[in-house]
């Protein structure tokens, strides 16, 4: 299983048991940023804390893990949009683009054009 994960095949566990001896895999799982989703009538709670997502078998028979799943995916969905977004900012790159396009107003302001490579512009005589 660390095989799969280190090579980022999946990027959700499900975990169909309460069985808090799964706990060790589970905490692994998080390490590598995986989605965790257990099925089981978790008791005590120590499985639960640790997972994204839990079902207990009567809310899967009574429906109410159907509603509960859309509304999970949606916010993983955004999420993973979120950060993506975070990773493509660069304060660098926005301040460079920044910096060139407010040399060009000045420029202009003083009445020199890009256009015709430094020299005065005719109406700004």
């Amino acid at each position: 299983m660390v095989d799969i994960m280190d090579k980022m095949r999946i990027n959700c566990l499900v975990l169909v048991s309460d069985d808090s001896d799964f706990l060790e895999v589970l905490r692994e799982a998080k390490l590598w940023c995986l989605k965790m989703v257990v099925v089981g009538d978790i008791n005590d709670g120590a499985l639960k804390r640790v997972t994204d997502a839990n079902f207990s078998w009567r809310d899967i028979l009574m429906g109410k893990a159907k509603k509960k799943a859309v509304s999970v995916a949606g916010e993983w969905k955004y999420h993973d949009i979120l950060k993506r977004l975070a990773w493509r900012y660069s304060p660098e790159v926005e301040k460079n683009a920044y910096d060139l396009c407010d040399e060009r107003e000045n420029a202009e302001m003083n009445g020199i054009s890009s256009a015709n490579d430094g020299k005065l512009n005719p109406k700004g005589r």
